[in-house]
């Protein structure tokens, strides 16, 4: 085709100045073929690449330079470029992929993760508690709540606590923010700073039915 003639010639001619092409990018968000094999069957696993569109959307709007990483590639390695790893609903790791995360926080890196991470193995098993419980400082409540409808986070920014003003940091003129359909819920076996006030579910239609309770 015309158009990759013309697209190869001219990485020809430019050849030369195509140098210094290692990644710069300092955070790396996971993706897992194995997850997406082997979990799934209940309502709120349907659906479980939005949680990696999301952060993929929320970076690239960011303008946050990222690569993604494959879930087999997790060795110290593969990941000591990387300040930040993100796992999106990587629900089904492995002991071993598990003891690999923890070595890259124990190594000073930081990790952002969501819903049900590390709570399947790698054959889609369910686990008791998170294969990642310590490093998360909670453990799984045995429960998923949902489908959560009109619920909603308010951000209680006259927080006093540093901890607190950190995680709201940027959300100043923020009150609140639409709450996810299903959430996981979890027992703290750390201290943590609660600057955010879950508001409940209640009921959407009929119209005549829309009241708290």
């Amino acid at each position: 085709m015309e158009a990759v003639a013309k697209l190869y010639e001219g990485y020809h001619k430019n050849e030369k100045y195509l140098r210094n092409t290692a990644p710069i990018a300092r955070v790396g968000i996971v993706y897992s073929e194995q997850t997406d094999r082997n979990y799934g069957g209940k309502p709120w696993q349907q659906k479980s690449s939005d949680h990696l569109d999301g952060m993929y959307h929320a970076l690239v709007e960011s303008r946050i330079p990222f690569d993604m990483v494959n879930d087999r590639l997790l060795g110290s390695d593969d990941l000591k470029r990387f300040k930040l790893l993100i796992l999106p609903n990587i629900a089904a790791l492995s002991d071993a992929q598990c003891k690999q995360i923890q070595a890259f926080v124990d190594n000073g890196g930081s990790i952002v993760s969501t819903f049900e991470t590390s709570l399947y193995d790698e054959e889609g098993k369910q686990r008791s508690d998170f294969g990642l419980a310590s490093l998360f400082g909670v453990s799984y409540a045995q429960k998923v709540e949902g489908p959560l409808r009109n619920s909603y986070l308010q951000l209680r920014n006259n927080a006093k606590d540093s901890q607190a003003k950190l995680i709201l940091k940027g959300l100043d003129d923020t009150p609140r923010i639409i709450n996810t359909i299903y959430k996981v819920d979890v027992k703290p076996t750390t201290t943590f700073p609660s600057p955010i006030t879950l508001i409940p579910t209640y009921p959407d239609l009929p119209m005549e039915d829309v009241y708290p309770a």
